[in-house]
């Protein structure tokens, strides 16, 4: 969906085709939203009154309340296990604030039903749930009126069970990503360093703190990686953390015919956090037998450049005929932020696919460890390049088999 056109007017298009135009107003926008998902995406729900779908909440101590954002990505891969796995056990509710509707969306995953709330009034929703699951908050317009409402819940229950997700780091910066300004990555985490980019940050931590030590019950981290990132700024809660890795489903392996040239693979949407920048640098020096194929969407100003390809979205299951059909000598994980897992790199691990990283966050420790795997010195495009070919080149001569 994309907005545009004539003033206080939102056209959202779909595959490059315009599916609703709409006056610019909230309610509007949050219609669309819920036709399109609807129509386009076979999502089955039926518009309630936000009085109706309380009343209709589970009894019996066996409500749960997931709190989740509006986007895609590893998060909603996960969350989609998670609330199939939770809906057993539980009458299970999502929470999600789309900001650019500006409202809070409700679905009741047991019959579909659905309220969309403008205003928030949490403590209208007091008391009716027996467990609260914080998956993601990043996008929401007033995390603390969450942290709040969660905090005032636990305090009238004390039995209450607090689940709290790390898929990034936002309680440890406003970042999100441990991202600087300049696009390089943090190393240290102490608040000295910190504060030099984030000058809030004191105050940032010492909000989520009380919450994560008094309140969360059990804090679920994905890597070793990320737990020690936590724990450098946490230090207090290592008895609270739990280590789950992702539960990825098997791909797969695949095997690519000789050919010329070399094809470096970069699996996933690109973006800032995930590379882009690299990647175009990269294009201005590669080689005339060297080419970058992106299977996923490039966000930004397409590169205008015979060397780079760009699939667009693609089906989960197609990745592997998407791998042959291009000829992908090697995948590149450009990620230049700490990931906290990284499914990309282990649905390649998955493939036999040779895989290098820059070394850090989560993917770094797969792939030193992966026998098919290179972990580049520093990150930077130059010395990027240089190092996958010489990788791709060394593979090449010796005798491989996917």
């Amino acid at each position: 969906m994309q907005s545009g056109g004539q003033p206080n007017v939102v056209r959202y298009k779909l595959f490059g085709k315009t599916v609703f135009k709409v006056i610019d107003t909230g309610w509007c926008k949050c219609v669309v939203v819920l036709h399109v998902l609807k129509i386009f995406f076979g999502w089955k729900y039926r518009r309630v009154s936000v009085r109706s779908f309380k009343q209709n909440i589970g009894s019996g101590g066996r409500s749960l309340l997931y709190f989740d954002h509006c986007w895609g990505g590893g998060v909603a891969v996960y969350s989609d296990g998670k609330i199939d796995e939770l809906s057993k056990k539980f009458d299970v509710v999502i929470c999600k604030y789309n900001p650019d509707c500006g409202a809070y969306f409700f679905s009741r995953v047991r019959d579909g039903a659905v309220c969309v709330v403008k205003k928030f009034r949490f403590r209208s929703w007091h008391g009716l749930f027996s467990r609260i699951v914080i998956n993601n908050l990043v996008g929401y317009k007033s995390i603390m009126d969450v942290i709040g409402f969660v905090t005032r819940e636990k305090n009238a229950s004390p039995g209450l069970g607090v689940e709290f997700m790390l898929h990034d780091y936002y309680c440890l910066c406003p970042t999100v990503h441990l991202l600087q300004p300049n696009l390089v990555s943090c190393v240290k985490h102490d608040a000295v360093v910190c504060t030099k980019c984030q000058s809030n940050i004191l105050q940032w931590r010492a909000q989520w703190l009380p919450v994560l030590e008094n309140v969360v019950t059990d804090i679920v981290v994905f890597s070793d990686s990320s737990k020690k990132i936590f724990l450098s700024v946490y230090p207090s809660l290592e008895s609270k953390v739990r280590l789950v890795p992702h539960n990825v489903p098997k791909m797969r392996s695949v095997k690519i015919k000789k050919h010329n040239g070399i094809n470096i693979g970069v699996v996933g949407n690109l973006t800032s956090v995930k590379g882009k920048e690299i990647v175009c640098q990269m294009l201005d020096v590669l080689p005339d037998d060297v080419r970058i194929v992106n299977i996923g969407t490039f966000y930004g100003d397409m590169p205008q450049s015979e060397k780079f390809v760009c699939t667009g979205p693609y089906v989960h299951a197609a990745l592997p005929d998407l791998v042959q059909m291009h000829q992908i000598d090697v995948v590149f994980i450009a990620s230049v932020v700490p990931e906290t897992f990284s499914f990309t790199t282990s649905e390649c691990i998955d493939m036999g696919l040779p895989v290098v990283c820059f070394d850090i966050g989560a993917p770094a420790q797969r792939v030193a460890k992966y026998e098919s795997g290179m972990v580049i010195s520093q990150i930077d495009a130059n010395v990027a390049l240089t190092e996958i070919l010489n990788f791709v080149h060394q593979i090449k001569r010796t005798p491989h088999t996917c």
